[in-house]
């Protein structure tokens, strides 16, 4: 494959008219994680002005569209976030390093841990458009992922649950990150949950 970000959203783009996009998506990203990571890392960083050593998350956005989103991302180590919706197909390539993701399932008011999942490089998965989940990385060094979405990821109406009562919100990106600084500063960690 060759690495270049134009390309992968390109043959992105071309993989929305299959049967299964989610699928397809899936193929084409773990075809791109198995190149050298080094390589692929530097074509997704060009350009990208979070290239400086990672002290926080960095992210570059590859295609940002109604039926579309891409999106380089580098989670620092103690990374993690609080249970979220994206309402659309995810897929998620990690190809340095692992995301810890917890599966949640909703229950009455609230919702519940159900299923853990660490997805260390090279790895795809695929999330559904009810998947409710919560990453984080922890790993001693910052991991890298290409994240893809069916859909205006940026733009949709979305949940999230607030990280200790695990009560409903309408997503608010200003809030949610602040949810995951303050997260991030207690040390705090995803529930254990059996893989």
């Amino acid at each position: 494959m060759v690495l270049d970000a134009d390309i992968l959203v390109r043959r992105a783009r071309e993989a929305l008219a299959t049967p299964d996009p989610a699928q397809a998506v899936a193929d084409l990203l773990r075809e791109a994680i198995t190149a050298e990571p080094a390589a692929l890392r530097r074509a997704l960083r060009d350009g990208d002005p979070s290239s400086q050593p990672i002290a926080a998350l960095g992210m570059r956005v590859l295609v940002d569209s109604a039926e579309l989103t891409m999106f380089h991302t580098s989670l620092p180590p103690g990374f993690v976030n609080a249970p979220h919706d994206h309402r659309t197909w995810a897929v998620v390539a990690v190809y340095k390093g692992e995301e810890h993701n917890v599966f949640y399932a909703r229950q009455a008011a609230s919702i519940v841990p159900v299923a853990a999942l660490r997805a260390g490089a090279p790895r795809v998965v695929v999330m559904r458009d009810d998947a409710i989940h919560a990453i984080a990385n922890t790993l001693p060094r910052p991991s890298y992922a290409i994240h893809a979405y069916g859909g205006a990821h940026f733009h949709l109406a979305r949940s999230m649950w607030h990280p200790e009562t695990l009560r409903e919100e309408p997503r608010d990106d200003e809030v949610f990150r602040g949810w995951c600084r303050d997260m991030i500063a207690r040390g705090a960690q995803l529930p254990d949950v059996p893989a």
